[in-house]
């Protein structure tokens, strides 16, 4: 028995893959922190988590610019954001020059725009869903040694899965980071998963409080850049890089509890016309029989000829569920979850054990990343969709 991961957007697959075995592994070739345009002087996060499983995030970000590039991006500083569950609010912003002159940015100079989705440190923790939207900060033309500083507050409305909490963090994957420290305050005790590059530039504590709440630090104790400097593709292990992943749950069973039964569902759905045509050419005419490599073709090209593809995660069951068949065919639009679910549904008409597998995929790089055996529960493992295929 053979399982295949297909994609059907023709993007080079890039997942998260659960193995049991040491992968094999690309030699990972970081960059000069030398030529890094802004370097992260210090980053202050703490986190308060809820009973509830929701939480509260204040931090302080200190960005050092390094080269002419740097003082272009931080002319016009985007953080990105998605208000969907969460509200995001700069408490302050404000500019320390080499000779230690400071200066405000008023709050009201800030504003906030649409469709800035890239660009800038975002200040929380990975997320896996698209960002929308970007505050824009104006510093200025700031000259090379200037920092320039911002307090944030991050709260989450809700868990987008019922009573589970999760973050991921990474270090210096986009610019280098020298010092700072991450901090978390919980009801409950916090499962961890820490990869060994954040264990030798980080020193991990923890401890209770005296109303028995949880309390545990990171501190970077060293430098930490691990941007990749290589041609695009390949494949590395997550274990390469600083990494944490935290949460209240080390089951997934929670998880499998709220999303199974939703896919379960939308499977029973009956195929409408349009996905059925695409059905009856991959079966073919009954005189040949085509393989799966020209069935698994066949689908792809009818599902991207005749569908609009949207990049951007389509806010169903906050983001987790495709639309029914009815209405993807009805808008003839989807996302990656919509496409998936209308590709398995037609591979399984034609009796192929197909189903939606979530996976996650580097941008731009489309870079293999290869979690093994993740020991966390975290919808941060996940940003796409693709359909996972039993032969």
């Amino acid at each position: 028995m053979r399982t295949r991961l297909v994609d059907p957007f023709f993007l080079t697959l890039a997942a998260f893959v659960l193995i049991f075995g040491a992968p094999a592994s690309a030699v990972a070739h970081w960059a000069s922190s030398e030529t890094a345009p802004l370097h992260i002087r210090s980053h202050i996060a703490n986190v308060v988590v809820n009973t509830d499983a929701s939480w509260k995030m204040s931090g302080t970000l200190e960005l050092l610019v390094n080269t002419a590039i740097g003082q272009t991006l931080v002319t016009n500083y985007r953080v990105p954001f998605k208000s969907e569950l969460e509200e995001i609010r700069i408490l302050s912003a404000d500019t320390v020059s080499p000779s230690q002159v400071a200066r405000v940015i008023p709050l009201e100079a800030i504003q906030i725009r649409e469709g800035e989705a890239s660009a800038g440190v975002i200040l929380r923790e990975n997320n896996p869903f698209n960002l929308h939207k970007a505050y824009v900060i104006p510093f200025g033309q700031l000259e090379i040694g200037a920092v320039a500083r911002i307090k944030y507050e991050i709260v989450q409305k809700r868990p987008r899965i019922p009573g589970l909490f999760a973050m991921t963090f990474e270090w210096g994957l986009e610019y280098p980071e020298l010092a700072g420290r991450l901090s978390f305050d919980s009801p409950v005790l916090l499962h961890l998963d820490i990869s060994p590059g954040a264990r030798s530039a980080l020193r991990f504590t923890q401890g209770k409080t005296a109303q028995g709440r949880f309390v545990w630090n990171a501190d970077v104790i060293a430098p930490i850049y691990r941007k990749i400097e290589a041609e695009p593709g390949g494949a590395l292990s997550t274990r390469l890089v600083p990494r944490l992943q935290i949460s209240n749950q080390k089951s997934w069973d929670s998880v499998l509890e709220y999303l199974a039964p939703k896919y379960q569902t939308l499977s029973t759905d009956p195929l409408p016309i349009e996905l059925q045509r695409i059905a009856d050419r991959a079966r073919g005419d009954g005189k040949t029989t085509l393989s799966l490599n020209d069935q698994l073709n066949t689908v792809i090209e009818g599902l991207t000829q005749t569908f609009k593809y949207s990049q951007e995660w389509i806010n169903r069951d906050d983001g987790l569920t495709p639309q029914r068949l009815s209405d993807f065919v009805r808008v003839r639009r989807g996302d990656c979850k919509d496409f998936a679910h209308a590709g398995a549904s037609i591979l399984r008409s034609l009796g192929i054990e197909a189903d939606v597998a979530f996976v996650f995929k580097q941008a731009p790089t489309e870079r293999l990343w290869i979690e093994e055996r993740p020991a966390t529960v975290s919808l941060n493992l996940f940003n796409h969709a693709i359909v996972r295929v039993v032969d």
